[in-house]
């Protein structure tokens, strides 16, 4: 576990006291605007238009200044137009489904890639997740960030990635019922669509033996929470 300790307990910064924080969050914002206005030109229109200069961002009180950034920008600068480095320095693409317009489209770099696993790493010990726990990943797979998410997140940490990606429910209850994972990812909703069918099927829920959910990607309520926690045993 040594080799992970430092994804699920970072002494120095979160036991930080409020005032040490708020100034660790003020100098990077500081940087980050520098950055994004020398590096984003997109931005750099915008925080002209709205009289602001990284001159005038010294400390996160000044957040409320900054313009804020909407889908439109992404509308209007896509598909590459919002990056802040060089395309060579990128590792990958994800993007949004595009419903409603184009798509949003958002570059990572290494680092990037790296905070992130980071952060899942830290959702997954407080959802009391287990090193060789294996995981049961129904986010989609591809441009959608939900599945490679958690799936990398399952290297550093220690588990072992199912990755079945989402839809053919059939087959998702197959795994759970037989591979016994510990863990599932998951949209809320799809999730109580598991359990609705897996209780139309007369599965023997005995045989789904997840000791807890991480799901997201979407709102969802207590009740739905209490639903799924009831219905399937979490």
């Amino acid at each position: 576990m040594a080799e992970i300790n430092s994804f699920i307990w970072d002494e120095k910064h979160e036991c930080m006291g409020e005032d040490e924080r708020r100034e660790l969050v003020g100098k990077r914002l500081v940087d980050c605007v520098r950055r994004t206005y020398d590096n984003a030109p997109y931005y750099k229109k915008k925080l002209d238009k709205a009289g602001v200069s990284p001159d005038d961002i010294k400390s996160l009180d000044d957040i409320t200044k900054l313009p804020f950034t909407d889908k439109l920008d992404f509308r209007d600068n896509y598909p590459f137009g919002t990056l802040a480095v060089p395309r060579e320095k990128l590792v990958r693409f994800h993007a949004s489904s595009g419903t409603t317009g184009k798509m949003k489209v958002v570059g990572y770099t290494a680092n990037d890639v790296d905070l992130w696993s980071e952060a899942l790493c830290r959702c997954f010990a407080m959802s009391g997740m287990q090193k060789g726990d294996l995981v049961h990943i129904a986010y989609g797979y591809g441009l959608f960030t939900g599945g490679l998410g958690p799936h990398y997140a399952c290297q550093k940490f220690g588990s072992v990635a199912i990755p079945v990606s989402g839809g053919n429910t059939a087959r998702q209850i197959q795994i759970l019922t037989e591979w016994q994972p510990q863990v599932i990812c998951c949209t809320p909703t799809y999730m109580l669509h598991i359990i609705d069918t897996i209780e139309k099927n007369g599965v023997d829920k005995s045989l789904v033996k997840l000791r807890s959910g991480i799901f997201g990607a979407e709102a969802w309520t207590k009740e739905m929470k209490d639903q799924i926690v009831t219905r399937i045993g979490l």
